[in-house]
């Protein structure tokens, strides 16, 4: 989950920082930033609880899109954030299918 963490901590920078946000999407990236610290500071990183926030943070990003005032300048910036987001919710789905559940099997303890 290295990568996922990674890139959950430094969204709400990168978005709060595009400049000409409208104070409505500034309080949703705000909102979301404390639930990103949440599960961050929780510990718990297992694969829900990231993409779930990585979900929310593609819909933030939808929105800015959608919105027909944020800057034509931006939206580069913006699209490649974009890619980041989706790229990192595809290599955790990728890796979570990769593990064969049915392989692992207790630990026997050495007396």
């Amino acid at each position: 989950m290295g990568i996922a963490t990674l890139i959950l901590g430094l969204l709400p920078t990168i978005l709060k920082n595009i400049p000409g946000i409208s104070a409505k999407i500034q309080q949703i990236i705000t909102d979301i930033t404390a639930s990103t610290s949440a599960v961050l500071a929780s510990g718990v990183t297992s694969q829900p609880s990231i993409n779930t926030v990585l979900a929310a943070w593609l819909g933030v990003i939808n929105a800015l899109k959608a919105d027909p005032t944020f800057p034509q300048n931006a939206l580069g910036s913006l699209a490649q954030v974009e890619k980041i987001v989706q790229a990192t919710l595809l290599e955790d789905e990728t890796l979570a299918k990769s593990i064969d559940w049915s392989k692992l099997q207790p630990i026997t303890p050495v007396p």
